[in-house]
């Protein structure tokens, strides 16, 4: 979850997105010294709308492209 919005009339607004990291470790021959790499992924997020009674007024998901350019 990334923030929760307050509403006037006693709602919410909720955002959420995906976000993992990878980290990865190899030996570097040249340099002769272990590597560690870390990557940082942000992924599709949501957005919901809740009233006041706690029932869902709006949702959405906001896709990202994830793939690679070609």
């Amino acid at each position: 979850m990334k923030k929760v919005i307050l509403r006037s009339d006693g709602g919410a607004v909720i955002i959420a997105e995906v976000a993992y990291t990878s980290e990865f470790s190899y030996y570097d021959y040249f340099s002769q010294t272990y590597v560690r790499r870390v990557e940082y992924h942000f992924e599709n997020a949501a957005i919901f709308s809740v009233n006041a009674d706690g029932t869902i007024h709006w949702n959405t998901v906001l896709r990202k492209n994830t793939g690679f350019y070609r």
